[in-house]
């Protein structure tokens, strides 16, 4: 599932007919790549009630282990035997539409941990929603800005340069959702 639509880009461009299509479906999927790079994550949304859970396989020897975003977990096993003491952890996560992030358990694991469950996000953040908007727009956009440089109303034929990173704006609204690099 795209985190923006086709209607959603056509109506921030203001373009009322399909005529454009082609082009914003591609500014569609580059902006949404962009965002996922960015916050070095993806925003899938997932449901345990419809889709099918994945598993995932994990080794650790501790008793907290960073699953990435998941929404619901059926089962873990460790070393091939089922698990039952664990937690999701943040505890509150799922009430503020926000997947959770590690699950802890009781005692100590050592070994091969798969974890059966639903990874992804309950649904598309509107922030996310937005980011992708506004950033697919400014591709959409690029077409008409020879070498890089779009023309400024008012500016007598003065330019202004298209960096090659993402909007500002974009940064900003997608920071909250930024995951930190991991160091090895």
């Amino acid at each position: 599932m795209r985190y923006a639509t086709l209607t959603d880009l056509s109506r921030h461009l203001q373009i009322p007919d399909a005529a454009d299509d082609a082009v914003l479906e591609v500014a569609l999927a580059a902006a949404e790549g962009q965002v996922d790079a960015w916050c070095r994550r993806t925003f899938d949304t997932v449901d345990p009630d419809s889709d099918d859970p994945t598993t995932r396989t994990f080794y650790l020897r501790g008793t907290h282990l960073d699953v990435g975003d998941v929404v619901a977990v059926d089962t873990i096993t460790v070393e091939g035997e089922e698990v039952e003491g664990f937690r999701l952890w943040p505890d509150n996560n799922l009430a503020d539409r926000r997947p959770y992030q590690t699950v802890v358990f009781d005692l100590d694991v050592y070994g091969k941990v798969e974890v059966e469950g639903w990874f992804g996000w309950p649904e598309t953040p509107a922030e996310v929603r937005q980011a992708t908007v506004l950033q697919a727009a400014r591709l959409a956009q690029r077409r008409n800005a020879q070498f890089g440089v779009a023309s400024v109303p008012g500016m007598d034929g003065s330019g202004m340069r298209l960096l090659a990173k993402l909007d500002a704006d974009v940064e900003l609204l997608l920071a909250p959702y930024r995951n930190r690099p991991v160091l090895v």
